[in-house]
């Protein structure tokens, strides 16, 4: 069973992430900050802490911590893979043809 509200909240964190904050609600913008651990996101929109988990509810509340656990292991893997690449590239230039 696919989790429609957590699928949401990790497309609304990565398009914020990603530099796309500004087409996001109030509520999705307050949510991306929370999962992406941005208070200064919550600052800049006048609301403390409180106030956004206040505003974001329990619903998606609830699934703010899972959320911020697939972005960070996106991230952690999107860090493997450029190092994997750039070892790589690295090693192309030491082939010695055998």
């Amino acid at each position: 069973m696919t989790d429609h509200v957590l699928a949401q909240i990790l497309d609304k964190s990565r398009a914020a992430r990603d530099g796309h904050f500004g087409v996001l609600s109030t509520g999705e913008k307050l949510t991306a900050a929370l999962v992406l651990n941005k208070p200064e996101w919550l600052a800049k929109m006048n609301y403390t802490m409180a106030e956004a988990v206040e505003r974001v509810g329990p619903e998606w509340m609830a699934r703010v911590p899972a959320a911020a656990r697939v972005l960070e292991h996106e991230a952690e893997l999107a860090a493997e893979a450029e190092a994997i690449e750039q070892a790589r590239k690295r090693n192309r230039g030491m082939d010695i043809g055998f």
